[in-house]
């Protein structure tokens, strides 16, 4: 886990037996930087273990440990911290701000990569002086709060900004999303305490950046009964697996051009009409229709094909489609929602 002092001293004395044997100033002067390095390196040695300690006593705290690599610069570590399956946000912010002293002080050298974890939350973050992570472990710890166990939240590099990424533990697990849809007023009032930053949301079915969609189109989401989609985050080394079920709905929305996809992946079905729970979707797709003041582009997926649909007027670009386009439209007009304001494709500028 980390360089012993016997390990330091045994390099030591190896890099002065191999002195004894050569000659010649510049030998000398690579001779003592590395001993210099050596000896640095195990200041902080003792330094990263003195904070490993500290925050192994905070209240809160289950257990701490670090993975080092503290013999020559470059130096890093990965500090793991776990808490307490019941920790409460001031703990877990305590932590935070514990680690943060020391990044920016006896240890500003190294660059540290930093988990603290529990049962029920996950938090990632750099202890990085611009990133300023105290207050994010703090939102996380609140929204863990508002929406119960299962949230993972990370604090990433988007140059030259930080940005934050809220997603589940269990990528597949749809009780978050739900759980998230039932409790968005105390969503939104953590993230109005917290200090501003880009927001990127990967819940199981649903995805979205910065502010929440409104209630109207978030009830989309929690009351249907269709299956929810696994969500994928950064980082992650493989894509989650479809669930068994033939047809999930998924929900995506971008604040930046107010545009609203919502869509239907079928695997076995040959058409819309002859799926489960395509009647359930079609209402989804009319309400959406009501709740939803910008674009909104209706994407289903089949076995042999997929179409979209796009509700605008197009009238700065060119709608593009193809049959499967034509024949999505044609099911939803089936299905009784109207064709006004639908255009088979996309409207691409």
């Amino acid at each position: 886990m980390r360089m012993r002092r016997g390990r330091v001293a045994g390099a030591l004395a190896a890099v002065a037996a191999l002195g004894l044997l050569l000659t010649g100033c510049g030998f000398v002067d690579q001779y003592r930087q590395a001993v210099d390095d050596l000896s640095h390196g195990q200041e902080l040695l003792d330094r990263m273990d003195s904070l490993v300690s500290g925050v192994r006593e905070l209240d809160g705290v289950e257990d701490a440990s670090a993975d080092s690599r503290l013999g020559f610069a470059p130096y890093s570590a990965d500090l793991t911290v776990r808490m307490d399956a019941d920790a409460s946000v001031g703990q877990w912010r305590a932590v935070a701000d514990t680690i943060m002293t020391a990044a920016t002080g006896d240890l500003d050298e190294v660059e540290l990569a930093v988990v603290q974890r529990s049962e029920v939350l996950h938090v990632d973050y750099p202890a990085d002086a611009d990133a300023a992570p105290a207050p994010d472990v703090e939102l996380a710890a609140r929204l863990g709060e508002a929406i119960g166990p299962g949230l993972q939240f990370s604090l990433i590099r988007a140059a030259p900004a930080w940005s934050r990424v809220v997603g589940a533990i269990d990528r597949g697990d749809t009780a978050t999303t739900r759980a998230f849809v039932a409790n968005a007023t105390a969503v939104r009032a953590a993230l109005d305490a917290a200090p501003e930053r880009g927001t990127q949301w990967l819940l199981p079915g649903l995805s979205f950046t910065d502010g929440l969609p409104p209630d109207a189109v978030l009830a989309l989401v929690g009351d249907t009964s269709i299956p929810l989609p696994p969500n994928a985050l950064p980082g992650d080394e493989t894509v989650p697996e479809m669930p068994d079920e033939s047809v999930w709905f998924g929900y995506h929305h971008s604040e930046a051009d107010d545009t609203v996809v919502i869509g239907l992946l079928l695997t076995v079905a040959d058409a819309p009409q002859d799926a489960a729970h395509w009647r359930e979707f079609a209402a989804l797709v009319r309400e959406a229709s009501a709740a939803v003041d910008g674009v909104l582009v209706v994407n289903v997926m089949g076995r042999d094909g997929g179409g979209v649909v796009t509700r605008t007027d197009c009238t700065d670009g060119t709608p593009t489609s193809g049959p499967d386009d034509a024949e999505l439209a044609s099911a939803l007009a089936d299905a009784g929602i109207p064709r006004a304001g639908f255009i088979p494709g996309y409207c691409t500028p």
